[in-house]
């Protein structure tokens, strides 16, 4: 997306589809670290666009304090000892923008829940009162209705879908 004024900030808003093909030009001033945390504290449904004042990591929302509005990027780590680390890709990147007190992940919706699958093993950008929520819980538990059918009576199952 362009930006109105380019005197004062990035004219482009980087999404993290183009991060590997042109993040070996960047410099580091547009380059931030990023607790896998604080991913987690963006890609949360009720956190699309938190304020800067909202980060909980203080190193993360001072280093975002002293950026210009506009794109950057974060590279993530987690520096979690033991079991309870989360398996973090050495190279994943994402885009976010700033602006003059909200921060926004650029990250796909879809991309944003396989990525959370990944990292934590459940989708954390679900909304819970949201329609498609309810339908996909409702659809899950038909499933498994189904399923607990098969596995108690499978000759029975089968016989009710077989036709005569």
């Amino acid at each position: 997306m362009k930006s109105a004024d380019p005197d004062k900030f990035c004219k482009w808003r980087i999404v993290s589809d183009g991060i590997d093909f042109f993040r070996p030009y960047m410099g580091s001033k547009r380059v931030i670290q990023c607790h896998i945390n604080v991913l987690k504290q963006l890609m949360r449904h009720d956190q699309q666009y938190p304020l800067i004042t909202d980060l909980e990591d203080e190193t993360f929302r001072d280093q975002v304090g002293k950026l210009d509005i506009g794109s950057c990027v974060a590279e993530i780590f987690d520096d979690t000892p033991g079991e309870g680390s989360h398996h973090v890709p050495l190279d994943l990147m994402v885009g976010i923008w700033i602006s003059k007190l909200s921060i926004n992940l650029m990250v796909d919706k879809k991309e944003r829940k396989v990525l959370s699958l990944r990292l934590w093993g459940e989708d954390i950008t679900l909304n819970p009162n949201t329609e498609d929520t309810r339908a996909s819980c409702l659809a899950a538990k038909d499933w498994i209705r189904i399923l607990t059918q098969i596995l108690l009576n499978p000759k029975a199952w089968i016989a009710s879908t077989n036709p005569k």
